[in-house]
């Protein structure tokens, strides 16, 4: 008898048509929205994910080397192939650029709620504006994703931050902070005890005053935005504020606003995040992880040798279904 790999899973029929059915309706919500569907390839060359993420992604990877000698590795994420296939065709393309595509991934990590060595997800990006309604129409497009699955504004919470305001921040404390590193403990903050979180914070840089006064200021609610950009006193405070503000605002005139909480300890743990960014959480208290997110990721396309061009996505996974299953079950017609 062989025994299935950890980390990946079988889908029986009758899971099968749960699992067609959050598909068909992430893929028919983002057609509604213009988005238009591209297909990617299942292998990359491994130097691509270690160029973008560092020497250390290599440990999540299934990668091999080929037999024509190439290290390769199964995709982890799209996003970095999106950029790729952009970049191949940028001055071909009509911009705004708005592509989805649904498939599998891999990557070798801890098994837990949620979270596989083999995951499939719908990524949506918006390639080629910089305006906070390409921010807002993402934010729109996975709200209406989620109740077109029978949810609702009680059942999910899109947690809403930009990085320019964490990175302000850290640098108008005096001293080297390593503000990537920083960001990244902010993105553990609700995962570690707060020593071990503050640890992180001075290893990064800040000092143990510094570090308590930084985490205090994520706390501060959205109608005090202005206090942050008074205690930061620097202009990529204030235009990150702003920008912001603006999103926030742009999502309410697409009927999203509902749905989105500040919360500026949501950080995004990848470095190329560079802007707005965002979690859906499970409101219902189900899930005790992020669910899926996205953000906006200016740099990356010039980064990958193509002209400098602004980029926007969010790629949720199959993982709506252990948001509300049953009631999702019910409202897709598979139980009755």
């Amino acid at each position: 008898m062989y025994d299935r790999i950890k980390g990946f899973r079988d889908f029986y029929p009758g899971e099968m048509g749960s699992r067609r059915a959050v598909i068909d309706t992430l893929e028919e919500t983002a057609a509604r929205y213009g988005f238009r569907e591209v297909g990617t390839p299942t292998l990359e060359r491994t130097e691509m994910y270690v160029d973008k993420s560092g020497a250390e992604i290599e440990e999540e990877l299934y990668s091999f080397t080929d037999q024509g000698g190439r290290d390769v590795a199964m995709t982890p994420e799209l996003t970095p192939t999106v950029a790729r296939m952009v970049v191949e065709k940028q001055q071909e393309l009509a911009k705004p650029v708005k592509w989805f595509s649904t498939r599998p991934f891999w990557r070798y990590e801890a098994v837990q709620q949620g979270r596989f060595r083999e995951f499939s997800q719908t990524n949506v990006d918006i390639f080629g504006s910089a305006e906070p309604t390409a921010d807002a129409e993402i934010l729109a497009y996975a709200a209406d994703a989620l109740t077109e699955l029978g949810l609702t504004s009680e059942e999910f919470d899109f947690r809403v931050s930009h990085r320019d305001v964490l990175g302000g921040l850290l640098e108008s404390f005096e001293g080297e902070v390593d503000t990537a590193a920083a960001v990244r403990a902010v993105d553990k903050r609700e995962k570690l005890e707060t020593a071990e979180y503050y640890g992180l914070l001075t290893d990064a840089g800040l000092s143990a005053s510094q570090a308590e006064e930084f985490d205090n200021l994520l706390d501060t609610p959205e109608d005090d935005l202005d206090e942050l950009v008074s205690f930061a006193g620097s202009a990529q405070v204030e235009s990150a504020v702003t920008n912001l503000r603006n999103v926030l605002d742009a999502a309410d005139d697409l009927d999203a606003r509902e749905y989105c909480t500040l919360s500026l300890d949501t950080a995004r743990g990848l470095d190329y995040y560079t802007g707005v960014v965002f979690e859906c959480f499970d409101s219902t208290g189900e899930v005790s992880r992020s669910v899926f997110g996205g953000g906006r990721y200016d740099d990356l396309i010039e980064g990958f040798g193509g002209q400098a061009m602004p980029a926007v996505g969010v790629a949720p996974g199959l993982a709506p279904l252990a948001l509300a299953r049953e009631p999702l079950d019910r409202h897709l017609g598979l139980v009755t």
